[in-house]
Order: structure tokens, then C-alpha cells, then sequence
């Protein structure tokens, strides 16, 4: 269902997020990051965020996920704020980021989110 949604709108972000959700579940890595980049390409609102969902699990270890990731939260660099590190993957993913909004942390399963 969700391939012939995104057939039909294409350019939704929202539809090929969940086509991307629903790749990644299916053991479609390929797809997965596929629908994933043309959810970022047409604009998904909190990419950041997006990407923490643990449909993502099994594909967090993709260099593509870790390029989409680190296009959703840029590392510092010339005017930039946020920096990110993230290692593993499923049970063993642990990811930092810190930016203007405070940071977050998530270890497998357990997030924290701080704005101090």
C-alpha cells in the first residue's frame, strides 16, 4: 500500500517517509534509504527526529543512513551549531547530538532529550 501511495504522490514527504518506514521494517534496506532520501529531498519536516524512529534500526549502520543523518543535523562547521556522533546499530545504536535546541541522547532504546 504504502508503494502505491508514494507511486501516486511522489513528491509527499510524508508518504515517502512511511514508504521508507515500511522498507526498513520489510528488510528493504535498498528501498529503505531510497524513500528515506526522497522524504528529505521534498522537504520532511524535523529530519533529525524523523530519523530516530526505530524502524531505522536496521539500517542505522548504512553509510547512505549516516549521510542522511548527518544532513539532517549538519556537524559544526562554518556557522553551524550542531555537532552529532552516532555508533552501532539496533540494540547497540548510540547517538549524541548537540545543537541550538539542547541535546540528545539515545542509547538503544532509551532517549534523553535536555535543553539546558
Amino acid at each position: 500500500m504504502a508503494r502505491k501511495q508514494a507511486a501516486a504522490t511522489p513528491r509527499d514527504p510524508a508518504v515517502q517517509y512511511e514508504l521508507a518506514r515500511a522498507e526498513a521494517l520489510s528488510g528493504n534496506r535498498g528501498k529503505a534509504l531510497d524513500a528515506l532520501e526522497n522524504a528529505m529531498k521534498s522537504g520532511l519536516g524535523d529530519a533529525a527526529h524523523a530519523l530516530d524512529d526505530r524502524a531505522f534500526d536496521t539500517i542505522r549502520d548504512d553509510p547512505r543512513f549516516t549521510a542522511l543523518a548527518n544532513r539532517a543535523s549538519p556537524a559544526s562547521g562554518a556557522g553551524g551549531s550542531d555537532a552529532a556522533l552516532a555508533a552501532g546499530s539496533g540494540a547497540n545504536h548510540v547517538e549524541i547530538r548537540e545543537g541550538a535546541n539542547g541535546t540528545h541522547i539515545q542509547a538503544g532504546d532509551v532517549k534523553l532529550d535536555t535543553n539546558f
